[in-house]
């Protein structure tokens, strides 16, 4: 195969205990920006010299190349995986077989080659160059695995590598994130006894406020030390897709991938997975507020009608800030790029509902900050041991004003989210958002004069709750009034500390001056 000609690559890099850091976006950029011999090392089909042996499906075109040195035996068993990939992937959620690579390889099967990988790098995927003849941007493909990792992982790599193939027999030109998170999916569906794809989980779930079709190289506000690994953990929503919407078996996962092909002359990615989910009856928007609720429910907050089928751990919660109830005063806050929104993503507020009350009562407020942003308020209401969990849509629009409770003890997630159009290939843009949360239960300062005709008090209600300490200090006098005089008993005490501080710098330095005099005279 001629260097110029590779068209895109994805690698799986398992260093110990890290899960799916990998050489992904490195790879893409340096094929598709025109630097290919930055990755030739790992993107190039090995010599003749470096393999022993081969063995060829008897059910389906693939054929597994032994490294030299490397046991038949593994061998075998990568080609069974291969076999059960298949018939997961092509057979059971319909997507199209791999392209043929012509005489690549011996013959037109898909050819993957069991050698030696740089240290850390378990598996790879090259795309060749565009069929051609196939009226869409599309290339055969091949695969390259590490024999020398634990078995369980090279089977797991092999089912995530197959996908690449698949991928790349429908559309070379998807964003990182749609391929990856699709690919990981067919890992846990291979071995859902495994772990393996969980481990990057966590950086997706740290960042709701990242738009849903980022990866970790494109979203550079939050990207960590090391590879950030977005994409891996975006297999939730994967698996949301699925789980949800789909028959649990992969089948919308292909739709959605034939629904995203591009014809030869089209250079861009449109139509995009976006653009596919909405051929699809799909409503991204919808999607996303819904799908902020479910990924919420891992760990503690798992319950067992509701969020991800599969367990995960406590390290996969949701990225939230906790606020205390007792700061619930209705003032307005503003969105920085370190909370969010972006695109397609969401703020997200978390309210532990204090033991002292039965139910807490809370008015929520967004409003946009840019013509064309469009808003959508959800709150996911648990009880922690319950098993018991509430989602919600509480508004939609430009500005949104919603009323809800939550009964004490409860965890209270409040997610504001822009559901704005967006392009899944354009950089993430930062969305600011004003919004304001307010406890009714209590008679905040500056809340205004009382609402007239607010209806009669509820008959046995009981004393009235006390406000929390942080909101205790108010006056008869009015709030206002009380803050005001505060101010001007502050300036009248600093007035008199300077002329205090004044009157005994004055009288110092008189003293220094009379003892200096008294000094130099008896010299």
């Amino acid at each position: 195969m001629a260097l110029a000609a590779l068209a895109l690559a994805y690698a799986l890099v398992a260093p110990a205990a890290a899960g799916h850091p990998c050489a992904t976006m490195a790879l893409r950029e340096a094929t598709r920006g025109g630097f290919p011999a930055m990755a030739s090392a790992i993107t190039e089909r090995p010599w003749a010299e470096e393999l022993a042996s081969f063995n060829d499906s008897a059910t389906i075109p693939v054929r597994v190349h032994l490294g030299v040195a490397v046991d038949g035996a593994i061998g075998t068993q990568a080609l069974a995986a291969l076999e059960a990939a298949w018939a997961m992937q092509v057979g059971g959620a319909g997507f199209d077989p791999p392209l043929p690579d012509g005489a690549e390889g011996g013959d037109q099967r898909l050819d993957v080659y069991l050698v030696p990988l740089p240290p850390g790098t378990g598996a790879l995927t090259v795309a060749l160059a565009d069929a051609g003849d196939d009226g869409r941007r599309a290339s055969p493909a091949f695969l390259k695995a590490d024999p020398t990792q634990p078995m369980e992982l090279l089977e797991v790599y092999l089912h995530h590598e197959l996908q690449h193939a698949l991928q790349f027999a429908l559309d070379t030109r998807e964003s990182v994130m749609w391929s990856e998170a699709t690919a990981v999916y067919w890992e846990l569906r291979a071995r859902p006894d495994l772990d393996e794809w969980q481990a990057a989980v966590p950086d997706f779930q740290r960042h709701p406020q990242a738009p849903i079709f980022t990866d970790g190289a494109s979203f550079s506000p939050f990207a960590h030390a090391g590879v950030p690994r977005l994409e891996y953990g975006a297999v939730l929503f994967a698996l949301y897709l699925d789980e949800e919407h789909g028959d649990g078996a992969g089948a919308l996962l292909a739709d959605l991938w034939r629904g995203s092909i591009q014809a030869d002359d089209v250079a861009d990615n449109e139509p995009d997975w976006l653009d596919a989910l909405a051929a699809e009856g799909l409503a991204i928007n919808e999607l996303l507020v819904d799908f902020v609720g479910w990924r919420a429910l891992v760990g503690p907050l798992a319950v067992a009608d509701d969020g991800p089928a599969v367990v995960l751990g406590g390290d996969a919660m949701l990225g939230v800030e906790s606020v205390a109830a007792s700061t619930l005063d209705g003032a307005l806050e503003l969105s920085d790029e370190d909370s969010g929104p972006f695109q397609l993503s969401c703020l997200v507020r978390q309210v532990e509902v204090p033991a002292s009350v039965a139910t807490l009562p809370v008015q929520v407020h967004a409003e946009a900050t840019l013509p064309d942003q469009v808003l959508a308020v959800a709150s996911l209401v648990t009880v922690p041991g319950s098993g018991v969990a509430t989602r919600a849509l509480l508004g939609e629009g430009s500005v949104i004003d919603a009323d809800l409770e939550a009964p004490t003890g409860a965890l209270l997630q409040l997610a504001l989210c822009d559901t704005s159009p967006a392009d899944a290939d354009l950089a993430p843009v930062p969305r600011p958002i004003r919004f304001s949360f307010l406890r009714t239960d209590v008679d905040w300062p500056d809340a205004g004069p009382p609402v007239e005709d607010a209806g009669t008090p509820e008959v046995d209600a009981g004393p009235p709750i006390p406000p929390d300490p942080i909101c205790t200090c108010q006056s008869s006098g009015g709030p206002t009034n009380m803050r005001k005089g505060m101010y001007v008993f502050g300036l009248l005490v600093s007035v008199v500390m300077l002329v205090v501080r004044s009157s005994r710098a004055r009288r110092r330095r008189k003293l220094y001056e009379r003892s200096a005099a008294d000094e130099g005279s008896t010299r």
